[in-house]
């Protein structure tokens, strides 16, 4: 095993997942998160980055890649396969998001993974085909406090969301040309919205100020910061 440590961490397996669920993860070892220098160092986000050299293509130097599992969970079989070169790969997906009905006295509205329309996200793997354009859901982190009607304050994220023109997921290479575009589109103290955006990031929904463009229509494209399989870009 070339290095005693991980470098690189998700989940597989979601907690409602009945016993005997069988899953496929796929990586692209040349696009996971560059690193420091110290192999397996983990991050203040949390994350663990891949080793130095900028990819985890360095995890093929010995011709050995090595796996782990949590002490809490049974692994019968693992089967690996691998691709080399400019073959084709499996279409890239991304995580989106819907809403909840606005609260009729605040006007505020809860984004959400299973919001509306279709109430369908998958925060491991994605859900949505990162070449079909989809508007992305914009930011500014305003520090407003949660209103008084809002019945969920814990996931109030004291913004105010905008979403932008439809856009293909593919077409951003990271989170900094996601958020560069939110600024064009709505100004300087926009952002990307993350799928922890409380305080305490707890994720799968959060309360704002603001509204989606076509909130029966559209789903949105939202960053993940702790799941390189569920976002069309890189971190």
């Amino acid at each position: 095993m070339q290095n005693q440590q991980p470098v690189y961490s998700t989940y597989l397996w979601r907690p409602t997942d009945p016993a005997g669920t069988t899953r496929t993860l796929s990586l692209n070892l040349a696009g996971l998160p560059a690193g420091p220098a110290t192999p397996g160092t983990v991050m203040p986000d949390g994350t663990i980055k891949s080793p130095a050299g900028g990819n985890g293509m360095g995890l093929l130097n010995d011709r050995l890649l090595s796996f782990m599992v949590q002490d809490d969970t049974m692994v019968r079989a693992a089967h690996l396969e691998y691709t080399c070169g400019d073959g084709p790969t499996p279409d890239r997906k991304g995580m989106t998001w819907g809403v909840y009905p606005h609260d009729p006295i605040s006007g505020a509205i809860t984004v959400a993974c299973q919001g509306q329309p279709g109430g369908t996200c998958n925060a491991y793997q994605g859900d949505q085909s990162c070449q079909v354009a989809r508007p992305v859901l914009c930011i500014n982190r305003a520090g407003l406090p949660s209103p008084v009607h809002h019945t969920d304050a814990a996931h109030w994220s004291g913004g105010v969301v905008a979403t932008s023109t439809p856009v293909p997921g593919s077409n951003f290479p990271n989170k900094a040309a996601v958020d560069a575009f939110c600024k064009v589109q709505f100004g300087p103290a926009f952002e990307v919205a993350e799928f922890h955006m409380q305080p305490g990031r707890i994720g799968w929904k959060f309360g704002a100020y603001g509204n989606l463009g076509k909130p029966n229509v559209d789903r949105v494209w939202v960053h993940i910061d702790d799941q390189a399989n569920a976002r069309c870009w890189d971190n």
